[in-house]
């Protein structure tokens, strides 16, 4: 399978989680019903689950082929910045709202982490202890600001990309690793810095949330299958825009109602 075909998996999953969150939600809390309650609601936020882990894995592979990782991040970063206005319209209904950031300025992270990882790789040759300690606490430092930037998906998201990067092509039991990593990382994330999304007590609050995200690991079907081309997509500016610009049409939809 090649990457537009993944990445059309990638946006469609992304339009399903959204149409629930931004469209659906909205409009049945108008109704005075519970949103965990409708049918096609739950639905569509399964169908969404597997958008992470697909655009977590394009990061570690734009990080591990582009030809420069400078604008690469770069324009990540440019798109983060463009995109939280609208992800805040959509979620809060406020032109900024500080308690929660959008999903790309976490793949952006991560990016960011994989780069600086790959920068001190010279430490290995020259003192292997103080290249194992930075690593430790460079990856420390990006979930830290993960949790205190309150990014969608925090320290869990972050280190998902990271994963990926580590481990994809490196080992024959990539999926087992991938999936059971990613899911002990999403049973940690109501215990370190994220708002619990359920009210119960350890450990059953993590087991709930890890619980949520099962359904993400379908994207290791098509991970698992990917051949390495590239195949046909739309234009890269296209690829780019297209989260904010959905974003703001779903916003303007909310608006009629």
């Amino acid at each position: 399978m090649n990457a537009s075909r993944i990445k059309y998996i990638a946006y469609g999953s992304m339009l399903c989680d959204h149409t629930a969150a931004f469209l659906l939600e909205p409009y049945l809390n108008g109704t005075g019903a519970v949103s965990s309650d409708d049918p096609l609601y739950n639905v569509l936020r399964t169908l969404g689950r597997p958008a992470l882990f697909l655009f977590a894995f394009f990061v570690a592979e734009a990080m591990r082929h582009t030809g420069s990782r400078v604008r690469y991040l770069l324009r990540l970063f440019l798109l983060a910045l463009v995109s939280e206005i609208p992800y805040d319209l959509c979620r809060a209904r406020v032109f900024w709202d500080p308690s929660h950031q959008n999903t790309i300025l976490t793949l952006f992270l991560g990016g960011l982490l994989i780069a600086l990882w790959d920068l001190l790789d010279p430490l290995k040759k020259g003192c292997l202890p103080l290249f194992y300690l930075l690593r430790a606490v460079s990856a420390a430092a990006f979930g830290v600001l993960a949790v205190l930037l309150r990014t969608d998906y925090g320290f869990a998201g972050v280190y998902l990309i990271l994963l990926f990067y580590l481990l994809y092509l490196r080992t024959d039991r990539f999926v087992l690793w991938i999936g059971t990593l990613s899911m002990l990382l999403f049973f940690l994330v109501p215990y370190i810095g994220e708002v619990p999304l359920f009210h119960a007590p350890f450990p059953e609050k993590g087991m709930l949330l890890a619980l949520t995200e099962v359904s993400g690991l379908l994207s290791l079907f098509p991970i698992d299958r990917y051949n390495g081309s590239k195949g046909r997509m739309p234009g890269k500016l296209a690829c780019y825009l297209f989260y904010p610009l959905h974003l703001v049409a779903f916003y303007g939809l909310t608006l009629l109602y």
